[in-house]
């Protein structure tokens, strides 16, 4: 859909050497193909090796302006001040590294799958250091 969110419309018009002429119009919406991941996501849960497990709420917003691409609020259970990127590429989620989670934290590596698309279930599996301590966790999203 176009920023007012209206689909495009598409016009074409045909002649023939007659001078007959044909007109059809088709609507046209495009869409983010990880919008189907967009929304709220209560009771995800976070498992720690060292941690433990954490229960937390989360939204993922899918792109406006970039196909396949999305921001996950709350990522892990950091905070909601805490928006991590990742992409779609079919059914694996890439979330690159680098990324901060506050408190001196950062993704080390992380990759996710697409488990169920109705209702959208995934899961990031990540690592994560401060600096002093790295933890291996791993990240249940099932949408409401």
């Amino acid at each position: 859909a176009n920023a007012t969110g209206s689909p495009y419309v598409l016009t074409y018009t045909v002649s023939d050497a007659a001078g007959n002429t044909a007109t059809a119009t088709v609507d046209v919406n495009i869409v983010n193909a990880a919008d189907f991941l967009d929304g709220a996501y209560t009771n995800a849960t976070d498992t720690c090796q060292t941690s433990g497990t954490a229960t937390f709420n989360a939204t993922v917003s899918a792109s406006n302006t970039v196909n396949n691409d999305m921001v996950i609020n709350n990522f892990g259970a950091f905070g909601t001040t805490v928006n991590i990127n990742a992409s779609l590429s079919g059914s694996n989620i890439n979330v690159p590294s680098s990324q901060l989670l506050g408190g001196g934290a950062s993704i080390v590596v992380a990759s996710g799958v697409i488990q169920s698309t109705s209702p959208a279930k995934f899961k990031i599996s990540y690592t994560w250091t401060d600096g002093t301590a790295t933890e291996v966790c791993a990240s249940t999203y099932t949408h409401n």
